[in-house]
């Protein structure tokens, strides 16, 4: 036994001389900077799970870093972005700007070199070029303001006087160019061989025995705000319709009427307004007779539609058909350039200088309408004054199919935006309640003889 714990004795001796060689050799620094040594295994000089939450503290500040620099990457894309639409939309602005100021500088010159007739219509131009900058320089919406005042002041000291046969003149109160149409004869209806409805025959003549005036173009928001100035058209399918060069539409028509009353009342006073004759709508053979202007084709500028037709009219294009997921039709255009209705005057005008005759807007007639009207009426200055209940087929909500109606009803001729070309014929003929507001019916007014209306 004695042996045995001798050698015992002797090991641990042998073990802590090698102890105190590994110490000496590999010393280890305390906090303090003293060396220590080791007891034991060699051991970490940090708490293993302080290394671990250490590491992971240090992989999310990494990812924190990236994601902070892809955000401010990104803020900085977004906001470079912004910065250079708005650019570019300031550089459209004045680009637009400087083309209304060179635009107003011209009809300045000719404002002041003519009169009449000719001062009146620059200044007109003058006022739209003052109102189309208002509508996107809202900054300086006062200054266009009274640049307007300044013009309509042109129209009022151009003296047109009394409206004379044979000329053009400007009506000051609602500033409409109005055209000289002189008396004449015409074939009225569509021809035999041409598609349409049995109330569109016979083709027939009649004689307009008088000479009147009608407006270029259909009244468009801006001057049936001068008399209305509450009428606003919200959008359609978020669509303007409320522009101030668009045609009016969503009028009935005795607000039409009521707008011709009111430009009546106003000329008479005025002295401008020749002895038995009002302003008012058309009748549908006064309509027919300007729309032709001269023509006995299908529409004014010729038989077919197509590519030719979106230079003269805005109907149902097969773009805008699609667009809406409309049924499309025969002989349709392509494109005319517009989906709604468009800005009157966009297009090409026929030989009396009238433009939108065909599409845009439906226009309200002052006819009754009658089926058998071409076949009742007399030859000369033929006008339906007389109510008459006829079938109005109407169309019920979210497109849930038609219904029909019995009621009397007013004329509307042209066609709009939104029909095919076959509505925009010349000898087109529809109706409806004089009460309807709709996105595609508008007017024109004439200066001519008065005729009693019912």
């Amino acid at each position: 036994m004695a042996g045995k714990k001798k050698s015992i004795s002797a090991l641990k001796s042998e073990l802590e001389a090698k102890k105190t060689e590994l110490q000496k050799k590999f010393p280890s620094k305390n906090k303090t900077g003293k060396s220590t040594v080791f007891h034991g295994a060699r051991q970490s000089s940090t708490d293993p799970f302080t290394n671990i939450i250490t590491q992971h503290n240090q992989s999310r500040m990494r990812s924190f870093k990236t994601i902070l620099i892809i955000f401010v990457v990104a803020l900085v894309f977004v906001a470079a972005s912004f910065l250079y639409h708005e650019w570019k939309k300031t550089e459209k602005r004045l680009s637009r700007l400087n083309k209304i100021t060179e635009e107003l500088k011209y009809l300045d010159g000719k404002i002041q070199q003519s009169s009449g007739y000719e001062k009146a219509l620059a200044a007109i131009k003058a006022i739209y070029c003052t109102e189309n900058a208002s509508s996107f320089d809202i900054k300086n919406f006062r200054k266009w303001f009274l640049e307007r005042e300044k013009y309509r002041n042109f129209i009022f000291e151009s003296n047109q006087g009394e409206v004379k046969s044979g000329e053009n003149f400007v009506n000051p109160m609602s500033l409409i160019d109005m055209v000289y149409i002189p008396k004449g004869r015409f074939y009225m209806g569509r021809g035999a061989m041409e598609a349409g409805r049995p109330e569109e025959l016979p083709r027939h003549a009649v004689i307009i025995s008088s000479e009147f005036w009608i407006s270029r173009t259909e009244i468009s928001n801006y001057q049936l705000r001068t008399l209305f100035p509450n009428h606003i058209n919200e959008k359609w399918n978020n669509y303007v319709l409320d522009a101030s060069l668009q045609p009016a539409v969503k009028v009935n028509w005795h607000v039409a009427s009521g707008f011709c009353r009111m430009l009546t009342d106003a000329g008479r006073k005025s002295g401008m307004i020749p002895a038995g004759y009002e302003y008012r709508l058309p009748t549908e053979a006064e309509w027919e007779y300007a729309c032709r202007a001269g023509t006995e084709t299908i529409y004014f500028w010729g038989n077919g539609f197509g590519r030719t037709g979106a230079e003269f009219a805005n109907s149902l294009d097969k773009y805008s058909a699609r667009l809406f997921n409309w049924k499309e039709g025969p002989d349709m255009a392509p494109s005319d350039g517009y989906q709604v209705s468009a800005p009157v005057a966009s297009y090409k005008s026929n030989a009396f200088g009238l433009y939108d005759m065909s599409g845009n807007a439906w226009e309200w007639c002052l006819d009754w309408y009658n089926p058998d009207a071409y076949r009742m009426l007399s030859e000369t200055d033929p006008y339906q004054n007389t109510p008459l209940v006829v079938p109005l087929e109407k169309r019920k909500s979210f497109d849930a199919g038609t219904y029909t109606i019995e009621s009397t009803c007013k004329v509307i001729r042209g066609g709009s935006w939104g029909n095919l070309p076959l509505d925009c014929r010349s000898a087109k003929r529809d109706y409806t309640v004089p009460e309807e507001q709709d996105t595609g019916i508008g007017f024109r007014v004439v200066l001519a003889p008065v005729f009693k209306t019912n």
